[in-house]
């Protein structure tokens, strides 16, 4: 390996840690989130908790159409960086975090999972373009189907 394989190399490694951060995060909704909201709530059942469940699907779908106008505002590295900022953020909201103090409420919770969706789709979405365009930087040798 050379040394300007090597500089493609911190790119794939932070969009690999974007995509298990964000998967991660999402992911840990299905086994605590629904026990936390029928238990804590006094009239929270199944078809609620079937609504906040849609809710980052929503705003991941409503927030797509719209990234290539944040990347093109901001630029990709940096609508990554924001995303990353704001699922924190909504990671945050959803789990009520006393650091913060935030108000253990469904709204503030509802809050959080709208956020979820709409920070993953700033995050998901432009990482594999960064991350062709670096190699395409880094290695110019390599076109079409040898770069992808």
């Amino acid at each position: 390996m050379t040394f300007q394989n090597l500089c493609a190399v911190p790119m794939f490694v932070f969009g690999l840690i974007s995509q298990i951060y964000i998967y991660g995060g999402i992911g840990f909704l299905s086994p605590t989130f629904t026990l936390h909201m029928v238990n804590s709530y006094e009239g929270f059942d199944e078809f609620w908790v079937g609504i906040y469940f849609a809710m980052p699907a929503v705003t991941y779908i409503i927030n797509t159409p719209l990234v290539p106008y944040w990347c093109k505002t901001f630029g990709r590295r940096k609508t990554l960086l924001y995303g990353s900022v704001l699922f924190c953020l909504s990671v945050y909201l959803i789990g009520t975090s006393p650091l913060l103090n935030l108000p253990d409420s469904p709204h503030t919770i509802l809050f959080g999972t709208l956020l979820l969706g709409w920070s993953a789709c700033m995050v998901t979405v432009p990482i594999l373009p960064e991350m062709l365009h670096k190699i395409e930087h880094d290695l110019p040798s390599l076109k079409g189907d040898e770069l992808n």
